[in-house]
């Protein structure tokens, strides 16, 4: 068993996984429960004990989920922006580039979705399609224009 020291002189506490064991040793209902919980808090540290634990509300922010959503649309936008060559150089090309972007994908959000979610997913050597449905299957909602500004001008090299 290792030991750490603890706050006393001469006081030894044991480390956490040594914790564990005798826990699940003890023939405890519900040890397996308690120990998969205490693994989940532990693995994001910088949560506060009471939200780890889900004893309070959660702050506000964004939900993991929905950011990964978020950051899967963002990719798939870009991917689209490859795919349909538009590789704008300044500011005034990647407006158009923008509009014709968004426009592209409210036509695509209103009739070639639902076509392609019946057929199971659209062409795979038809990489605007691909990426457009890759964009509106991603869960995240459909960005603006500004939204796709800002995604897309991460593309321009900075000067």
């Amino acid at each position: 068993m290792v030991m750490r020291a603890a706050a006393g002189p001469g006081k030894a506490m044991p480390c956490r996984e040594d914790l564990e064991q005798q826990l699940l040793m003890s023939g405890w209902p519900i040890a397996h429960e308690y120990v998969a919980l205490v693994r989940r808090v532990t693995e994001s540290p910088r949560r506060t004990v009471g939200a780890a634990f889900g004893l309070t509300k959660s702050r506000g922010g964004e939900p993991p989920s929905r950011a990964a959503a978020r950051r899967e649309r963002d990719t798939a936008i870009l991917e689209l922006v490859n795919a349909l060559g538009h590789a704008a150089s300044g500011s005034y090309e990647l407006a158009v580039k923008v509009r014709d972007v968004h426009v592209a994908l409210r036509r695509y959000e209103a009739a070639g979705y639902r076509h392609d979610l019946r057929s199971k997913g659209p062409n795979l050597s038809d990489r605007v399609r691909c990426a457009m449905f890759a964009v509106v299957n991603s869960g995240a909602p459909m960005p603006g224009p500004r939204q796709l500004y800002k995604i897309m001008a991460k593309t321009l090299e900075k000067r």
